[in-house]
């Protein structure tokens, strides 16, 4: 791959992610857990399916701190096979500097990329990868990572950030009233049936649409 293009699509992305950084955010419930191994020196793998805000879950909790980025399911790269891994880390260099936290997005596409995880660790760079559970089964990154990594799961939203992602907080004092319970069943309601894939509550896609093209995506993907 030609440097300027590496170079390109390293700035781009770049962008990308202060931009992520402004978009409203829904604190999930793994946090705290993820937190505790942030600066740790195990490689951290966050898991789940696709679309579930694996991304911008780690994003959010490195955001006040340097880091580079690279995410692998990039439509421009068309041949991720040909990125050479010694260009890839002097072009993230030159962008970001010194520093040696590295968030990489959808590893799983990086032939090879157990190999190239465990030379950047060895070199005590802080890693966080994210990857989908369908490419990287935990028994596979036993193998891979040979016991150096933590595996946290980051699922669609569960009904307390659904609620929180809707505004809506139980008041004790007054979760008696009809008209609260009534309001609460309607959200639970809707929860069951639309789903809750951040994208869907959040933005509030038309659930039936998204899911199918969603389904087709991570069919066509495994």
């Amino acid at each position: 791959m030609p440097k300027n293009m590496l170079k390109d699509i390293v700035l781009r992305q770049k962008q990308e992610k202060e931009r992520l950084f402004s978009l409203p955010y829904v604190e999930r419930t793994k946090s705290a857990q993820a937190r505790k191994w942030l600066n740790s020196g195990l490689i951290k793998i966050i898991l789940g399916p696709r679309r579930a805000g694996k991304t911008v879950f780690y994003l959010m909790l490195l955001k006040d701190q340097p880091f580079m980025y690279f995410n692998f399911d990039d439509e421009s790269l068309t041949n991720v096979s040909a990125i050479k891994h010694d260009e890839l880390m002097k072009e993230l260099h030159v962008v970001y500097g010194e520093t040696k936290t590295i968030l990489f997005d959808e590893i799983q596409n990086l032939p090879n990329w157990e190999l190239f995880v465990n030379r950047l660790h060895r070199q005590r760079y802080n890693l966080i990868l994210t990857g989908s559970t369908a490419k990287l089964l935990s028994h596979e990154l036993a193998t891979a990572l040979t016991g150096r990594h933590i595996p946290i799961e980051i699922m669609p939203f569960n009904f307390k950030e659904f609620l929180k992602a809707n505004n809506y907080q139980i008041d004790s004092e007054y979760q008696t009233l009809p008209e609260e319970r009534a309001k609460l069943f309607q959200l639970l309601e809707r929860y069951l049936i639309n789903g809750s894939y951040p994208e869907i509550v959040v933005k509030r896609f038309e659930p039936k649409e998204y899911l199918a093209v969603l389904f087709d995506s991570i069919i066509l993907k495994m």
